[in-house]
C-alpha cells in the first residue's frame, strides 16, 4: 500500500511578538521563496492571506497573535511542492514527513503552541488490505471522527 499526506494544516502560536511570516517560511524551509507570495489581503479574520503554489499562510493581526496564531495550509499540490523543493535543494530522494512533525513538535516544546489540526491521507491500495465493508461498517455504526454529519 502507498500512502501520500494529501493535505495538511496546522496553526502555531508563537511565544513572542518577533515571530513573523518569514519565520512560518523558514520552517517550511521555503524562505528563499518569500517574494513569490502574494498577499491575498484579509480572510478569516486573519489580517492577511499569503498564497504561493498551493501553499497558503494566514497571518494574524499583532493583536490577535496569542488567540490566532499563523494557519498554514497546505492543499495536496502544496504537500508535493514542499517535497519536492526539499527533495531538490538537498539533492535526496526522500521527503520525511515524520521528521517534519518532530520539527514542529520541537517548537512545542519550547513552549510554542502548535495545533495540527487536519491531516489527510490518500491510500493506493493494490493488495487489498482495506477493507472496505469495514469501512462502510464503522461509517454506518459511526465508528469515526468526522464532521461531516450527513449519514442516516
Amino acid at each position: 500500500m502507498n500512502y501520500i499526506i494529501d493535505y495538511f494544516q496546522f496553526v502555531i502560536k508563537p511565544n513572542n511578538l518577533s515571530f513573523d511570516f518569514r519565520d512560518v517560511l523558514d520552517l517550511l524551509d521555503i524562505s528563499d521563496l518569500h517574494d513569490k507570495f502574494e498577499c491575498w489581503g484579509p480572510k478569516f479574520h486573519y489580517s492577511k492571506l499569503y498564497v504561493y503554489d498551493n501553499i497558503r499562510i494566514y497571518t494574524p493581526s499583532s493583536e490577535r497573535l496569542d488567540d490566532m496564531g499563523f494557519m498554514v495550509e497546505l492543499s495536496g499540490q502544496g504537500c508535493r511542492f514542499i517535497e519536492d523543493n526539499f527533495k531538490k535543494k538537498y539533492q535526496t530522494q526522500y521527503f520525511d514527513w515524520k521528521m517534519f512533525a518532530l520539527r514542529l513538535k520541537s517548537l512545542a516544546d519550547n513552549g510554542v503552541v502548535v495545533s495540527m489540526n487536519r491531516v489527510d491521507f490518500a491510500y493506493d491500495d493494490f493488495t487489498g488490505l482495506l477493507d472496505l465493508f469495514v469501512v462502510e461498517e464503522c461509517a454506518i455504526n459511526r465508528e469515526y471522527v468526522s464532521l461531516f454529519r450527513t449519514l442516516p
